[in-house]
């Protein structure tokens, strides 16, 4: 199945809208930004709420001694958190007791838990989080991991990205080098297939030869880590940060989403009839784009455990460090 590019999006609304060309009214970017307002606005949150993991990523950063504040990831949805935990040296995935989720202390209570010399909480301030206690300045090897929903790229042309032919070390072969990406262009390396696509995100370009794009050593995506679970391959794409030619959406939800972004642009247009004619539509593609993103799998049940049962051999919170014992 090909993917589902920004280009054939363009195309499926203007055929619902019977939009030629060459009307001056409305162009390319005017649509790409209709249609990235209903990604954010009505299509994640349905995501969400039916395959709440589908655009989850995981962060780390190190945690650095007397330094209490660290911004969110700029690309989470919302700048909101889906979990935060903290790492002791040596965590790996095949240690996981060596890692803990951070609780979410209220403001009012958070002077509480001063006491210490490692986190063991945090609460929100602005676009960051402060760690409680704040750690120590003798505190070394110790890492923050963030699990948040990651943004959704703004929509952009075929055109202004370059497709991977192919790959050597941190040189990258791609079938044409448009205008937008130069050396110095800071750039996210996106999946030519739909779905969660983004591989590696904010990667700086050092050099532009011919139809060759170099990285800084160990910069390409070739090794699947916990943090990165795809690689850079032919086919992929290479685009300025924070946008994407590939509708980063399940399949099955591209009707909804030009029904919806016809409808936005017809609405702006002031074409009554196509706007009521797509009105009537919506409700039913609505029902079946639900029908085919649930459940996301059958036959498995969910497995919930509580965290403070006899299973998981745990006793109460103990006051004082946020965290339970094993």
């Amino acid at each position: 199945m090909s993917s589902y590019t920004s280009d054939r999006l363009l195309s499926g609304v203007k055929r619902r809208l019977s939009v030629p060309d060459n009307q001056y009214l409305m162009d390319d970017d005017d649509i790409f930004a209709f249609a990235d307002d209903v990604i954010s606005l009505e299509l994640v949150p349905a995501i969400q709420a039916i395959r709440q993991e589908f655009m989850l990523k995981r962060e780390r950063f190190d945690i650095v001694g007397d330094q209490s504040s660290y911004l969110v990831p700029y690309r989470a949805s919302g700048q909101t958190l889906r979990d935060l935990k903290i790492r002791w040296p040596g965590s790996t995935s095949a240690n996981p007791s060596q890692a803990r989720s951070l609780l979410l202390y209220r403001v009012e209570e958070e002077h509480l838990y001063r006491t210490g010399t490692v986190p063991s909480g945090f609460y929100f301030s602005g676009d960051s989080v402060t760690l409680v206690p704040a750690p120590a300045s003798s505190l070394t090897g110790y890492e923050l991991e963030f699990w948040y929903t990651f943004k959704v790229g703004n929509l952009t042309a075929v055109q202004n990205c370059a497709t991977v032919t192919s790959i050597t070390g941190d040189d990258v072969t791609v079938s044409m080098v448009p205008g937008s990406i130069d050396t110095g262009t800071v750039i996210d390396f996106v999946r030519g297939k739909q779905g969660h696509n983004v591989i590696s995100y904010d990667v700086t370009v050092t050099n532009v030869a011919g139809n060759v794009i170099s990285f800084g050593a160990g910069a390409v995506p070739s090794t699947i880590t916990e943090e990165q679970t795809s690689i850079l391959s032919v086919g992929d794409y290479i685009c300025p940060a924070d946008t994407t030619p590939v509708i980063p959406l399940p399949h099955g939800m591209s009707a909804y989403l030009e029904t919806l972004t016809a409808l936005r642009v017809a609405e702006a247009l002031g074409d009554d009839a196509a706007y009521n004619k797509l009105d009537k539509a919506m409700d039913r593609e609505k029902t079946n784009m639900q029908k085919i993103l649930a459940p996301r799998i059958v036959g498995e049940n969910v497995k919930i455990v509580n965290k403070n049962g006899l299973l998981r051999g745990r006793s109460p919170t103990a006051r004082g460090n946020g965290f339970r014992s094993l």
